[in-house]
């Protein structure tokens, strides 16, 4: 299994809260492209992202770092120290027929010589939205439906992944990190 979700790991009163507490109060903010191009030169990442140290944001999260801690042991086995309790990113992707955000296909890693990042950790925080799909690459393009609102979805972070398009309303995601040591 590349992939394991969780539903309803927010309250609809936490995800407000949350998307509102980090807007006004990030540590950060990038513009629409943030610098992510493909080996061709095109642009990769079409969203408003905003940067946000943890410990800003743990107590909105109640048991949902218990839970990803939980289920990496149940369901993945890696060795896996901590959450990165540096900095998350909340990814937002407005919607647009023809010129909706979108995050084309990548992996997430580490350019630390100590550790890597494993699994990739995405809470939907959105209130409703079209398009927008989480698809990862497993031989062939598989779509992840469970990613809904205020649901969770943890995949391991060199499994290929993109955000299709989206095309009406706002998807809002915020992404999580789980590192450890090297793999070998």
């Amino acid at each position: 299994m590349n992939y394991w979700f969780v539903h309803d790991v927010l309250t609809e009163k936490k995800r407000k809260s949350l998307v509102s507490f980090i807007k006004k109060n990030n540590d950060g903010w990038e513009d629409k492209t943030n610098g992510a191009v493909d080996n061709l030169g095109n642009t990769l990442k079409y969203s408003d992202t905003y940067k946000i140290r943890f410990d800003k944001i743990k107590p909105f999260l109640g048991d949902i770092p218990s839970i990803i801690k939980h289920i990496n042991l149940e369901q993945f086995g890696y060795d896996c120290d901590k959450l990165d309790t540096d900095f998350v990113i909340m990814n937002t992707y407005r919607g647009h027929p023809t010129e909706g955000h979108y995050y084309g296909w990548h992996t997430d890693g580490s350019r630390s010589p100590t550790f890597d990042t494993k699994i990739s950790v995405l809470i939907n925080l959105s209130k409703s939205y079209e398009g927008g799909d989480l698809y990862i690459f497993q031989g062939n393009e598989h779509r992840v439906s469970e990613l809904k609102p205020r649901s969770m979805v943890m995949l391991k972070s060199f499994v290929p992944h993109r955000v299709a398009r989206v095309t009406k309303g706002e998807r809002i995601t915020l992404t999580l990190f789980l590192n450890g040591p090297k793999f070998r």
